[in-house]
């Protein structure tokens, strides 16, 4: 998984665990040992160097530092990396190391009751802030707790069903997840899409999940 495609201006950010911790004081060291002191390193990070010290002690870390550090050093601190953070509210998702059958389900229940979308809103004193949607609608509430549950199982996410006058839904505002589902996995944004575009199928055959897929979207779009 090609992580850099998640950057988005320092918005995204990696919890740091103890496994990954050691990754990055191998990166450090690495450097000290090139003959960069504790503020040239800082402003490879383009930090000064109070910054790169209050950076280094706190529990998440933007994505970006973790891409300089890797392609300085060589050290595969990125095949580390368990859970993305986002937001305020540190919001956080586990990053999935492959393709499971609730991962093909989940693309399959979007592409035919759900949708995703990117849009511009205000938020407090930000007036350029961005919301990212994640929404699921169906008339049958157990089809709806399956997709929860998948995507609990998958991302380690909750949530609550929300339940409408005709229908059942779910919706989530996660930026990490929304840019899982639509860089990694090529989700399109918008409604109805399944009949006009498929999302990166070539990831579903190579674990042999494409009939899980197209099974799940195919029975959603019936119901």
């Amino acid at each position: 998984m090609d992580l850099s495609k998640f950057c988005e201006n320092y918005t995204i950010k990696v919890k740091v665990t103890k496994n990954l911790q050691k990754f990055i004081w191998q990166a450090l060291t690495r450097l000290y040992d090139q003959g960069l002191n504790k503020k040239k390193v800082a402003s490879l990070l383009d930090l000064d160097y109070p910054s790169f010290w209050k950076v280094l002690n706190r529990s998440s870390i933007p994505l970006e530092y973790l891409l300089i550090l890797e392609n300085k050093t060589r050290i595969p601190l990125l095949g580390a990396v368990e859970y993305l953070e986002t937001g305020s509210m540190r919001k956080e998702i586990t990053l999935p190391k492959k393709i499971t059958k609730d991962i093909a389900r989940i693309v399959g229940a979007i592409l035919a009751d759900g949708h995703l979308k990117r849009r511009s809103t205000c938020w407090k004193e930000n007036k350029n802030a961005e919301h990212f949607e994640l929404v699921l609608r169906d008339n049958y509430q157990t089809n709806v707790l399956a997709f929860n549950k998948w995507m609990k199982n998958s991302f380690n996410v909750k949530n609550q069903i929300i339940k409408k006058e005709n229908y059942y839904e779910y919706y989530l505002s996660n930026k990490a997840l929304f840019l899982y589902l639509t860089k990694e996995l090529q989700i399109p944004q918008g409604k109805n899409i399944l009949l006009f575009v498929l999302p990166n199928i070539s990831l579903m055959q190579k674990e042999k999940l494409n009939s899980v897929f197209f099974k799940d979207s195919l029975c959603l779009m019936e119901e």
